[in-house]
C-alpha cells in the first residue's frame, strides 16, 4: 500500500510489481498531460489534442456498453482515469458522470477535498462534463453529478458544475424518466440538503406523485400514489429520500398506504421495512400511525423476521434494530397523542403511560413485536454506539417502558461511552433517562464532566495538557479545532433532565452549572415565538436546581460565580423574559409558569426584575384566569372565549382579564352548576379514608362532616392550598398537616429517590409552615399485602410522628389551633344564609349600623353600604370592619 496523498485520494492499492520510482514517473507524466489538456481547453475554443466528449461521431452501442463496464470495474482512481483517457473519443457525459460517481463511491471518506480544486484529473473531468452536448444530460447523469458533488464536496470548489446539473433538472424531457432514475435524483438532492417545499423540481415531483381518488366505501376523496411501487424494487430508497426531503404528510401516507396494500409489510427486507417505518414516523400523519404500527408489528412477528431476531446473533445490525425500535415507538406515541411535546409536566407521565398501554395493548401483534425487539436488543447493547443507545433509550421513554430490562443496561453502556460522546448524544441520553425516571448517578456525573470539558472547548478552542507541546495531529501548541457552540435547546434539555432526576447537587454537576446556566441568561430574552415554549421548562428547572433556601440561595451577587448565584441571576432574567413573552406561552404551559412564580414569591421575594409593573400585571391576570379555570371546571370552557375576547372578534390574553368581583361571580356560578370535583386516585382515597379513621382531631366541628371544605379542623381531601396553587392529597388545614400520597410518577424506578417535581412541592409546603408527610405507593402496597387495616393505621401513625420529630400525635392535636374560634363564628354566620337574603341584610344592618344612611345621601354611599353588607354575608368582611366603615362614612359624609 502506498500513500498517494498528492492525488488527494488517500491510500491507493498499487501492485507490488510497480516500483516506487516507476509509479512516481507515471504519475508525473499523467499530471503533465492533464495540465496540457486543461490549458488547451481553457485557452482556445477548438482543441487540437482531442475533440471534446460528444463532438465526434456517435460511438457504437457495444463500445459504449464496454466503456460503462470498464468504468464500473475500475478498482482505484488510477485505473479509472486511464480508462477515461484511453476512451476519451467515445466517452459521453453519461460515461464521465458515471465515472465521477464511481470515484465518489471508491474512497468517500479519505478524499482530501482541499486538493480537489487544483487536481488536474478532476479539472479535466469537470471540463469534459461541462463541454458535453446539452442533449446528453440525462437524469442518470444529473443524479451521478449531484451525488459526486455531495460526496466529493465538488459543489464548493466547482459551483458551475452544481449549478449546471440543477439547471438541467428544470428542462423538459422528451420522454418521462422512470421512477428508479427519479429516485436517484431525489436521493442526491436530499444529500445536498434540499427540501421539498423550496425546490421547484421537488415540488413538481411531489405533485406528479399524488392523485385524487374516491373511496369506494363512503365516496370520500383521498390522495393516493400514481405510480406502482411494486414495479421497481427501490421504493425503500424513495422512502428514505422523501423523509430527508421533508415531504408532506399526504405524500408520506400515500407511499406507506401503497406499500401496505399492494406490497405487504411482511414481504419487506429489514432495510426496506426500516425506511418505510421511518417515513411513516417522521413525515406521516397521526391518523395513520396506529395502522402503520400494526402493519410493522405483523411483519415483525412473521416467521422470517422472528427467526432473524431470535437467533443468538441477529442478522440485523444494532443500528438497524435501534432505528426500527425508535420509529415503532414514535408511531405508538403518535397514536396515543397528537402532540409529541405534551410531556411537559412530569406528573402527566402516568396518564400518557395509560394511553400508550391502551394503544399497544389493542393488538397482540404489537405487544409481541415490542417484546421481540427488546429481547433482540439485549445482547447488542454492549456493542452499541452512542447514537444507538440514545435511540433505544428514547424509544423506551416514548412508550413509557420504565420497567424494561434494557434500561439499566443502556445506562451502564452510556456511562462507558460518556467521556467520548458529543454534546447532542449526552443530552439525548440524559433526556431519555429522565423520561424513563431512571436515576443513574454514575452517568450524570460522568456526563457532567464531559459536558463541562466541551463547553470550555467551545469557548476557547484549546485542549487540556501542555500547550507548549505540538500535538500528534500537527496543530501547534496542542490546540484542537474549536467545537461548535451547544444549542440553547440542548442546554435547556440538559438542565431539565437534571432537575427531573434531582441530580443538581452532585459535585460534577455543581461545577457544570456555573458554565451552563450563564449561557442561557442572554438567550432568554432572544427566543423566537416558537422557542418561547421552553421558557416554562427553564423556570421550573431553575427552581428545582436552586434547592433548599439558604442565605446564599435567596440573594444574588454579580461577582459570585457559584452555582447558586448563577441560578438566581438566571431566575431574575427569566422573570424579565416571561414578562415580554408571556402572551406567547401556550395555555397548557401557563400552570407551570404560575407555579414557578409562586415558588419565587415564597422563596425569593426580594428577587427583582427589570420590569416589575409589567411582570405584576401579567401574573395578576394569570392568577385570575388560572383561579377561574381551576375552580370553575367545565364552566371555564363556556366562559373562556368571552373572558379572552379582545373586542375585535379575536382572542388575546389581556393584562386585566377579569375583576375580582367578576371572578367571584363566575366561580360561584360554576360551583352551583357543576360543583368542585375532587376525584383523586384509588390510592389517595384509601389513604384519606385510613387517616379519617386513625387520626381524629379533638376539635372537629360536630356540625360538619369530613367532606365539608369549610371545616379546617377535620381532614380535607384534595385540599387546595391557596398560597401555593397546589392541591394537597389530604390535609388538616388548621394544624398545617399535609399528607402526600405519592404514586409511581413521584419516584425513580430503580432507586426510589423522589423526583424533582415532588421535592419542589414538599419544599414549598414546608416554607408555608406545613408539616409534610409522604406516603409512597410502594410502602403502602407492602403494608396492605402483609397485614390488615390495623397495620395500615399503625403505619400512618409512625409516618406522621416521624414527620413531627418524634412528637406524639395526641400532643400535637391537644391544643386548639389558632383561628378555630373565628372559624366557628363564621360557621354560625353561614347558617344564616338559609334565611331570606333581604331579611338577613336588614338584621345585620340593624345590629351593626348605629345610624342608617340618610335617604338624601349620595348614591355612592348607599352602594357602599350595600356592598359592605354583601361582603359580610359572603364572609369577606369582618363585623368590626363593617362598623368601622359605617362610622367613617358618617364622618366624611360620603
Amino acid at each position: 500500500m502506498l500513500n498517494n496523498s498528492a492525488f488527494g485520494f488517500g491510500t491507493l492499492a498499487i501492485s507490488p510489481k510497480i516500483s516506487q520510482t516507476l509509479f512516481n514517473a507515471r504519475r508525473a507524466h499523467r499530471s503533465e498531460r492533464r495540465v496540457a489538456i486543461t490549458s488547451a481547453s481553457q485557452g482556445s475554443s477548438s482543441r487540437s489534442a482531442a475533440a471534446p466528449a460528444g463532438t465526434t461521431h456517435a460511438p457504437s452501442i457495444e463500445a459504449a456498453k464496454q466503456l460503462t463496464k470498464r468504468i464500473k470495474s475500475a478498482t482505484n482512481p488510477e485505473d479509472l482515469f486511464d480508462t477515461l483517457e484511453s476512451q476519451r473519443e467515445i466517452a459521453s457525459v453519461r460515461h464521465i458522470s458515471s465515472a465521477l460517481h464511481h470515484l465518489s463511491k471508491m474512497q468517500p471518506l479519505s478524499v482530501n477535498t482541499k486538493k480537489l480544486k487544483n487536481h488536474p484529473d478532476i479539472i479535466w473531468i469537470v471540463n469534459e462534463i461541462l463541454d458535453g452536448k446539452e442533449e446528453q444530460w440525462e437524469d442518470v447523469s444529473i443524479a451521478n453529478v449531484l451525488e459526486a458533488c455531495h460526496t466529493l464536496k465538488l459543489g464548493t470548489d466547482f459551483p458551475e458544475l452544481l449549478a449546471t446539473a440543477e439547471a438541467e433538472l428544470m428542462k423538459p424531457r422528451q420522454k418521462p424518466s422512470n421512477w428508479r432514475t427519479v429516485t436517484s435524483v431525489l436521493t442526491a438532492l436530499a444529500k445536498l440538503g434540499h427540501k421539498m417545499d423550496t425546490h421547484p423540481y421537488l415540488q413538481a415531483v411531489q405533485a406528479s406523485l399524488l392523485k385524487l381518488e374516491k373511496k369506494t366505501e363512503n365516496n370520500e376523496q383521498q390522495l393516493s400514489l400514481k405510480i406502482k411501487l411494486e414495479d421497481f424494487d427501490d421504493y425503500w430508497g424513495l422512502a428514505w429520500a422523501l423523509t430527508e426531503l421533508e415531504c408532506t404528510s399526504d405524500l408520506a401516507d400515500a407511499v406507506v398506504s401503497h406499500v401496505s396494500t399492494h406490497i405487504k409489510f411482511k414481504t419487506l427486507s429489514p432495510r426496506q421495512l426500516i425506511f418505510i417505518t421511518r417515513l411513516a414516523a417522521e413525515r406521516g400523519s397521526s391518523q395513520r400511525a396506529l395502522l402503520t404500527a400494526q402493519d410493522v408489528a405483523t411483519a415483525l412477528t412473521c416467521g422470517r423476521w422472528e427467526a432473524a431476531l431470535k437467533s443468538p446473533t441477529p442478522r440485523v445490525s444494532a443500528r438497524d434494530l435501534a432505528m426500527l425500535f425508535f420509529n415503532l415507538a414514535k408511531l405508538v406515541r403518535m397514536a396515543a397523542s397528537t402532540d409529541l411535546n405534551s410531556e411537559i409536566d412530569p406528573a402527566m407521565w402516568h396518564k400518557m403511560e395509560q394511553r400508550v398501554t391502551q394503544i399497544d395493548g389493542s393488538t397482540p401483534d404489537l405487544q409481541s413485536a415490542i417484546r421481540l425487539l427488546q429481547r433482540a436488543l439485549v445482547p447488542l447493547v454492549e456493542i452499541m454506539e452512542a447514537h444507538e443507545i440514545s435511540s433505544v433509550a428514547s424509544a423506551l421513554g416514548q412508550m413509557q417502558r420504565t420497567r424494561s430490562a434494557l434500561v439499566p443496561m443502556l445506562a451502564a453502556r452510556a456511562t462507558e461511552l460518556a467521556p467520548s460522546m458529543d454534546f447532542v448524544g449526552l443530552v439525548m441520553i440524559a433526556r431519555s433517562l429522565a423520561s424513563l425516571q431512571f436515576d443513574s448517578e454514575a452517568f450524570i456525573e460522568t456526563a457532567a464532566i464531559a459536558l463541562q470539558r466541551q463547553l470550555c472547548s467551545s469557548s476557547n478552542g484549546s485542549s487540556s495538557g501542555n500547550k507548549n507541546r505540538r500535538s500528534s495531529s500537527g496543530n501547534p501548541k496542542g490546540r484542537q479545532p474549536k467545537a461548535p457552540p451547544p444549542s440553547i435547546q440542548g442546554l435547556i434539555a440538559m438542565l431539565y433532565s437534571l432537575a427531573v432526576l434531582d441530580r443538581c447537587d452532585g459535585p460534577a454537576v455543581q461545577k457544570l452549572l456555573p458554565d451552563l446556566i450563564p449561557r442561557l441568561i442572554p438567550a432568554l430574552s432572544q427566543l423566537d415565538p416558537i422557542e418561547t415554549n421552553y421558557l416554562p421548562l427553564v423556570g421550573w428547572s431553575l427552581m428545582v436546581a436552586k434547592g433548599e433556601p439558604t442565605p446564599t440561595t435567596t440573594t444574588s451577587s454579580d461577582t459570585d460565580t457559584s452555582a447558586s448565584a448563577s441560578i438566581l441571576q438566571a431566575l431574575k432574567a427569566w422573570r424579565s423574559a416571561i414578562t415580554i413573552a408571556g402572551p406567547l406561552i401556550p395555555p397548557r404551559q401557563l400552570a407551570m409558569v404560575q407555579h414557578v412564580d409562586v415558588a419565587l414569591r415564597i422563596e425569593c421575594p426580594d428577587l427583582g426584575t427589570d420590569a416589575p409593573e409589567q411582570y405584576d400585571a401579567f401574573f395578576n391576570s394569570l392568577y385570575d384566569s388560572g383561579r377561574l379555570r381551576t375552580r370553575a371546571g367545565a364552566e371555564w370552557a363556556a366562559q373562556k372565549d368571552r373572558v379572552l375576547d379582545n373586542g375585535s372578534g379575536g382572542t388575546t390574553r389581556s393584562t386585566n382579564l377579569l375583576s375580582s368581583t367578576d371572578i367571584d361571580i363566575e366561580i360561584e356560578m360554576a360551583n352551583n352548576k357543576y360543583g368542585y370535583q375532587k376525584n383523586g386516585s384509588r390510592f389517595q382515597r384509601e389513604v384519606y379514608a385510613a387517616l379519617c379513621q386513625t387520626i381524629k382531631p379533638p376539635f372537629t366541628s360536630s356540625t360538619s362532616s369530613t367532606s365539608d371544605s369549610h371545616d379546617t379542623t377535620s381532614w380535607q381531601f384534595e385540599y387546595w392550598e391557596q398560597k401555593l396553587w397546589y392541591p394537597v392529597d389530604a390535609a388538616l388545614p388548621a394544624y398545617k398537616l399535609a399528607i402526600e400520597a405519592d404514586g409511581p410518577t413521584h419516584y425513580a424506578t430503580n432507586t426510589l429517590r423522589p423526583l424533582g417535581h415532588t421535592l419542589l412541592k414538599r419544599r414549598l409546603l414546608k416554607q408555608l409552615g406545613w408539616v409534610v408527610v409522604n406516603i409512597p405507593l410502594f410502602e403502602w402496597v407492602d403494608i396492605s399485602a402483609g397485614g390488615g387495616e390495623s397495620d395500615r393505621h399503625a403505619y400512618l401513625v409512625r409516618k406522621v410522628e416521624h414527620a413531627l420529630g418524634g412528637m406524639k400525635i395526641e400532643e400535637f392535636l391537644k391544643s386548639l389551633p389558632v383561628g378555630v374560634e373565628e372559624e366557628r363564628e363564621e360557621e354560625i354566620l353561614k347558617k344564616e344564609e338559609k334565611m331570606d337574603f333581604a331579611e338577613n341584610i336588614k338584621t345585620i344592618a340593624e345590629e351593626f349600623v348605629v345610624e342608617d344612611v340618610p335617604v338624601d345621601a349620595p348614591a355612592v354611599a348607599h352602594r357602599a353600604l350595600r356592598l359592605d353588607l354583601i361582603k359580610l354575608r359572603q364572609g369577606r368582611l369582618s363585623k368590626s370592619q363593617l362598623a368601622f366603615n359605617a362610622a367613617m362614612r358618617k364622618i366624611t359624609g360620603s
